[in-house]
Formats: C-alpha cells, sequence, structure tokens
C-alpha cells in the first residue's frame, strides 16, 4: 500500500508566483538552468574560488524530431523553432512554404479586418449578408461538394493513401491530410495550426529546458516534479503538462486544457464515497471499472514517487482518493491503493 499526496507541497498558481522546490529525501530529477541546486561541499584549501563545474550550463532548444536543424517555424514569422508543434519538417512543408503562408494569413486577416469595419458602419434594418459575402458563401459551399464528388470517385486510391500514411507515421512525420477535407477548410485548419505554434512556443518559453517534464499544472497549483513518468512519448517530452484535477486527463497545453473544462462534466472522483469530515471526503475508486481513471492517478503519482511501479495495470486494485471540496468541486490531494478483496490469493 502507498500514498502519494499531490497539491500540499505547492502553492497557488499566478502568473507571477514563485515555483515551490521539491523536498525529496532521494534523488532528483535531472535538474535543468533552474533545477534543484547542488549541495555545496567544503572548501579544501581553495582559496575562495568557486567551483565552475557546479554551474548548470544552459543548452539551445532544439527540435526533437530526427534529421531537423531547428531551423524555420511553421508559423513563418520566426526563424527557429524548438517544438513539434511548429517543425516544418514534422508538418510535411518547407521552410519558404511556410514563409508564403504566414504572408497569405496576412492578406486574409486584413480582409476580415476591413470587411467587419464595413460591417459595422451597415444600418440596423440592412440584409445581414452583403452580395459579396453571399458569392464567397456560395463558392465555399461549391468547393466542398465538388471535394464530396472526388471523394466518392476514389474509392480505388483508399488502399494506397492508407499505405502513404503509415509510411510517413514511422517516419515521425504528420499524416498526410489530403483527401481528408476540402482545400478550403483544409486550409483553415492549417492558418490555425500555424497560430497555435506560436502560441505554445510562447507559452513554453519560460521553462527550463531538460529532457523531460519538469513542471504540473492542475487546477489552481503548479507543481515542480521530483522523477519521470512514464506518460505517451508526445507527452514526455513536453516541459510542462497540463491535467484536469478532476478526471484527471493530461494535455501539453492550456489552450487544450480550457476548452477541455469548458466540456467536462466530472466534479469528483468516480466511485463511491466512502469517507467524509467538513471539507475533506474520500473516494473508493475500482481499478477494473474505472480504468482509464485509475491509470492517470498512477501516471501523475510516478511524478512524486520514484519506487512506483504500478502505472496500467490496475484492474486488481482499489484506490481511494482523498478530495477537498468547494464550490467548483472536489480537489484531489493525495491517494493510497490497495489489492481489492475479490482477487483470490
Amino acid at each position: 500500500m502507498e500514498w502519494a499526496s499531490f497539491a500540499y507541497e505547492t502553492g497557488p498558481l499566478h502568473s507571477e508566483s514563485k515555483r515551490s522546490s521539491s523536498k525529496s529525501p532521494v534523488k532528483k530529477v535531472t535538474p535543468g538552468p533552474k533545477g534543484p541546486s547542488q549541495r555545496k561541499g567544503k572548501n579544501r584549501g581553495s582559496g575562495g574560488i568557486n567551483d565552475l563545474s557546479q554551474v548548470p550550463i544552459v543548452e539551445e532548444r532544439k527540435c526533437p524530431i530526427d534529421g531537423c536543424d531547428s531551423q524555420g517555424h511553421l508559423g513563418g514569422r520566426l526563424d527557429k523553432h524548438f517544438t513539434i508543434e511548429a517543425c516544418p519538417l514534422y508538418h510535411n512543408m518547407s521552410i519558404q512554404e511556410c514563409k508564403d503562408a504566414y504572408t497569405e494569413r496576412k492578406k486574409h486577416e486584413e480582409a476580415r479586418r476591413k470587411a467587419v469595419i464595413v460591417m459595422g458602419r451597415r444600418p440596423a434594418k440592412a440584409p445581414h449578408l452583403t452580395s459579396e459575402q453571399r458569392q464567397f458563401q456560395l463558392r465555399v459551399k461549391e468547393w466542398r461538394a465538388k471535394w464530396r464528388e472526388q471523394q466518392e470517385n476514389s474509392d480505388d486510391n483508399e488502399a494506397d493513401n492508407s499505405l502513404d500514411n503509415k509510411q510517413m507515421e514511422e517516419k515521425e512525420r504528420e499524416p498526410k491530410l489530403l483527401n481528408v477535407a476540402s482545400d478550403y477548410d483544409l486550409r483553415l485548419f492549417r492558418e490555425a495550426q500555424a497560430v497555435a505554434s506560436e502560441k505554445i512556443e510562447e507559452d513554453l518559453k519560460s521553462l527550463p529546458h531538460i529532457k523531460g517534464t519538469k513542471y504540473v499544472e492542475m487546477g489552481k497549483f503548479e507543481m515542480e516534479v521530483w522523477y519521470q513518468s512514464p506518460y505517451p512519448e508526445e507527452y514526455a517530452r513536453a516541459p510542462k503538462l497540463y491535467l484536469c484535477e478532476f478526471c484527471l486527463r493530461y494535455m501539453k497545453s492550456r489552450t487544450i486544457l480550457k476548452r477541455h473544462l469548458v466540456n467536462c462534466v466530472w466534479r469528483h472522483p468516480p466511485g463511491e464515497e466512502v469517507y467524509r469530515k467538513e471539507k475533506i471526503s474520500v473516494w473508493e475508486v475500482d481499478g477494473k471499472r474505472y480504468k482509464q481513471y485509475c491509470q492517470n492517478l498512477c501516471l501523475l503519482a510516478k511524478f512524486f514517487l520514484d519506487h512506483k511501479t504500478l502505472y496500467y495495470d490496475v484492474e486488481p486494485f482499489l484506490f481511494y482518493v482523498m478530495t477537498i471540496s468547494d464550490t467548483e468541486g472536489c480537489h484531489t490531494v493525495g491517494y493510497f491503493s490497495k489489492v481489492s478483496h475479490s482477487i483470490p490469493l
């Protein structure tokens, strides 16, 4: 039986708040530029000279994709990148194509801005759509109808396309998006990807550069992890993970987390509430019935328990999750687990 606590070692999450340091009595995660400081030894005849070997080396962030030199940016505006989301090579694009797409995107933004100004000057009783807008709306419908016809006539090439996508995935590239949607819809998706890539890297610039995850944001708290956890590779390489404090789903950006919170209906752990005293509750969660939740709980605990070996085989166990409640819901602060009595010895 093991106990893991999460939130009490940290302070509230604010944009200007200081991050708390871990107090683990055992070994720490490999420190980055702002990681745990090394223990200072006694000076023995050094004459007060500082030991330069203890100064952390700040490494330049580089793209994790094999064969990429970090040049270019999916957004087209910046010269370098350090994440997969902003890698032109991963998205099967050249640096020049990204720059051209950025120029085209700025033209569309300027056209939309002028259209909004014109709409604001129109009288209240005027038709909702102008003649130009109606024509553009009809063109979009024609583009989508034409794409549907092409899809109906391209059943013979479906096997070849799936083979190409499989080969691209094996090479750590984004799957080909041809024939997935119309050219117009695909362009909108590409524009959203480019804008999001700059936002993601902007959020990660303030974090130290280490191999693996350094921080976890969960609810109102930001926690500095002590060890690494075996999340899927796509998430394990992110310097910061964002977790829903109710369902424990993990994400790579705060934007995705905000979208998730709008639709998440959970406000407490699944299972039965077996204990309550004032604002403190304990919930019994069956690992067999709520497998995904318990797996996410174990992955989170691995950030703080070096000896933990239970990650995915959670069916034989019962999990007892402690929460503190307020007007927003029941916030997870820790848990312990034990083997279910229904399992024969």
